[in-house]
């Protein structure tokens, strides 16, 4: 020991601060490997969370619509249903016919104008 003790110049004894180090740093290094384990155990929690969305919404999108209308029901028991108007095809003809009737007014308003226009170009000519 005593040859240890002059050819590096340091105490080969253990003393109470060596002690105390070494435990705090058992003590970190435990704290460490626990707080890793514990992000491993929230990263899987995580990635098996994200399987079960991704196998919910492959598994909406690959039903049927009769499918999605029953579990759309069985969610929605007393949900109202909203009314939706059609358009029948007489419907669409009275809108045609009321478009017609539009353009050929407007086409014989135009028609008068441009009459009264000529007319009064014409006294200016003459004039």
């Amino acid at each position: 020991m005593r040859e240890e003790h002059q050819a590096s110049g340091i105490s080969p004894e253990i003393t109470e601060l060596h002690q105390g180090l070494e435990t705090l740093i058992e003590m970190t290094e435990s704290a460490q490997i626990e707080l890793s384990s514990d992000i491993q155990e929230s990263k899987q929690k995580q990635s098996a969370k994200n399987k079960e969305t991704a196998e919910e919404v492959r598994k909406r999108a690959m039903e049927r619509l009769s499918q999605t209308k029953a579990r759309e029901k069985e969610g929605q028991e007393s949900a109202t249903k909203k009314r939706r108007h059609s358009l029948t095809c007489e419907s669409i003809y009275k809108i045609k016919k009321r478009e017609r009737r539009a353009k050929t007014s407007l086409m014989l308003i135009l028609g008068r104008e441009n009459r009264h226009l000529r007319k009064r170009n014409t006294r200016i000519c003459v004039t």
